[in-house]
């Protein structure tokens, strides 16, 4: 990882707000800067060696975006939040 990539990094690393993009990062910064195996990235984060590999090939390929999650697909609840929200109150 050339010095310019390493930066951007670690600089967006300490703006991310997201709980699920922060252990990406930190798991990419791991192996890239720091030279850990992903074995052990994975061991040090209590995650899986493909978790680790997943988040570096999508690092590789879109780069810092690529660390954050897809859109999802699927079809939207036609349930108004404020039904929804009623019905769980009533079935605890």
């Amino acid at each position: 990882m050339d010095k310019t990539k390493r930066e951007e990094l670690e600089k967006a690393y300490r703006k991310e707000k997201d709980s699920r993009v922060v252990p990406r990062m930190l798991a990419v910064h791991m192996v890239c800067v720091c030279k850990m195996s992903i074995g052990e990235t994975a061991a040090s984060l209590m995650r899986s060696e493909r978790w680790v590999y997943k988040w570096l090939k999508r690092f590789d390929i879109g780069g810092l975006d690529g660390l954050r999650d897809l859109p999802r697909t699927g079809r939207l609840s036609k349930i108004p939040r404020g039904t929804m929200a009623r019905i769980t109150e009533q079935s605890v």
